[in-house]
Parts: structure tokens; C-alpha cells; sequence
């Protein structure tokens, strides 16, 4: 058994694109009138339009996603200037977590073991 993808259900999906997109500092892999895929180092990452189908769905922190960057502290001040943090950079044993609010109310956090460069959008 292999998780290899999660999806947040989004109320904008454009909106939510944008956002993501700024993120990963990616474009993404596949797009069609109900999902928009990411590929993260080999993980789907998905945006589902519940919009599309017949299906009454949770908006909102329906799935907490635990993302690992290289360095906490560096990423935690990028995504600052563009996300609501809604949990403080803080350590827990060998981790530097912190949290962050997507535009859709999705809550995700980020987490590093050791300090590292920066990740830069190009």
C-alpha cells in the first residue's frame, strides 16, 4: 500500500489554483472541469470543484495536509507574505512546524527537521 495523492474540496478553484501555485512554485500536471492536479515530488496533490458533480461536500479543513520543507524558518517568512499563518513557527522534538490558512480555509502545515536554503519561485 502507497499513499500517493490528497485533495482539498475548494469552493474557487481558480482562486485556489493561483494560491497553490505560488506554493509549489509549480504549474499544474492536469486540469479538467472537476480536478487540478500538482505533482509534488511525486505526490498528486489535488483541488476538487464539488461544484462540477451531484455531491454535497465540507468545504473548509476537510483534510490536514503535513508538508516537508527544507528549511521552517525561511518558508514560513515566504509563504508569510502571501498566507495567513494560524500556527506560530514553533519546534516540537526535532521539528520546525508552523501552520498555514489557504484561501479556501484549508488548514496545511509545513515542517522541517534541520535548517536549509530557501525555496525561491523562479
Amino acid at each position: 500500500m502507497k499513499l500517493d495523492s490528497a485533495y482539498l474540496s475548494v469552493r474557487n478553484r481558480l482562486r485556489a489554483e493561483k494560491y497553490w501555485k505560488h506554493v509549489f512554485c509549480a504549474e499544474p500536471v492536469m486540469k479538467n472541469k472537476t480536478f487540478t492536479l500538482f505533482d509534488v515530488g511525486g505526490f498528486l496533490f489535488g483541488l476538487f470543484d464539488p461544484s462540477t458533480v451531484d455531491e454535497e461536500i465540507q468545504i473548509g479543513n476537510n483534510c490536514v495536509l503535513d508538508i516537508r520543507v527544507e528549511d521552517a524558518d525561511a518558508e514560513v517568512a515566504r509563504l508569510g507574505e502571501f498566507s495567513n499563518i494560524v500556527m506560530p513557527l514553533h519546534s516540537v522534538g526535532p521539528y520546525r512546524i508552523f501552520q498555514v490558512e489557504d484561501t479556501e480555509g484549508n488548514v496545511v502545515e509545513f515542517y522541517s527537521e534541520s535548517s536549509g536554503s530557501q525555496t525561491r519561485c523562479t
